[in-house]
């Protein structure tokens, strides 16, 4: 099996070579489900994990832009690929995110609430997966019951960030390195525009 990692252009793994600098790292915060939301949601630094994906072509898409604009073929977006036997075998640890957060959901009838339920319809999924596509169904209120007339609540759908997370994670294929991942097992890498 292989995973990938997407490198826009100006992105940290795109100005530094993985294959040459020593892998691909990750931060010293304490791991947990908090830091595997807060990563997959705002990314923040320093995160005790890297992320990769299952499937090349979210790689890709990852890779097709990056803080000095689009990829282009004189200066294309990079995707790492990494043969997972060899990264476990040279010591390296990977997490199905989805799974580490559904985990850690709470029961139905638990106090509070259900970090990974909405109010929202069919549609909410596609907006929480594709804001830019979908951003209406994330903007209008849902359907709610009441009286004749009354059809909608009084603002948008409620979504936690337990709830995009899972959605991000199933959306890009996500697998999370725990630990760091070794130049060594970085079997190639491909030039995307």
């Amino acid at each position: 099996m292989y995973l990938y990692k997407g490198a826009g252009p100006g992105t940290h793994w795109w100005v530094t070579d993985a294959q040459t600098a020593g892998g691909f790292v990750v931060g010293h915060a304490p791991p947990n489900v908090n830091a595997i939301i807060r990563h997959i949601v705002n990314y923040s630094w320093p995160s005790p994990y890297s992320s990769f994906s299952a499937s090349f072509a979210a790689a890709a898409a990852y890779a097709l832009v990056g803080p000095r604009g689009k990829a282009t073929p004189a200066e294309p977006g990079w995707v790492y690929e990494i043969d997972v036997a060899l990264a476990i075998d040279l010591g390296a640890r990977f997490a199905d995110p989805a799974r580490e957060i559904l985990g850690h959901n709470p029961s139905i009838g638990a106090p509070g609430t259900i970090p990974t339920f909405h109010d929202g319809g069919q549609d909410l999924i596609l907006g929480i997966a594709d804001p830019v596509s979908h951003r209406k169904v994330l903007m209008t209120p849902p359907r709610q019951p009441g009286p004749p007339g009354h059809k909608h609540g009084p603002g948008p759908p409620i979504v936690h960030h337990d709830l995009r997370a899972v959605i991000f994670a199933l959306r890009d294929a996500e697998v999370l390195a725990v630990t760091n991942v070794p130049a060594g097992c970085i079997t190639a890498k491909y030039p995307v525009d």
